[in-house]
């Protein structure tokens, strides 16, 4: 559980890249970065999904039925293919 709350790291990164958005604006910078900004939000919100979706499954330990059933956690891995 303790590896699993250690991802949560990647709310720095939203903070450096929300930062980065920010200068951006500021600046008033060229509308090159819409769409590479966009694909870094919508895959950062996927990897909080995928975060949070693994800490309520293992929070009730390994036997539970959500942890034996195993299509919901495949279908999300696979979103990220």
């Amino acid at each position: 559980m303790g590896g699993i709350g250690l991802q949560l790291f990647i709310l720095g990164f939203i903070g450096l890249v929300v930062c980065f958005h920010a200068k951006i604006l500021a600046v008033g910078g060229s509308k090159v970065w819409k769409h590479p900004l966009f694909a870094i939000y919508v895959s950062l919100l996927l990897i909080i999904f995928r975060i949070i979706y693994r800490l309520i499954k293992f929070s009730g330990g390994v036997y539970l039925s959500l942890p034996m059933h195993g299509v919901p956690f495949h279908c999300l891995k696979a979103a990220y293919v």
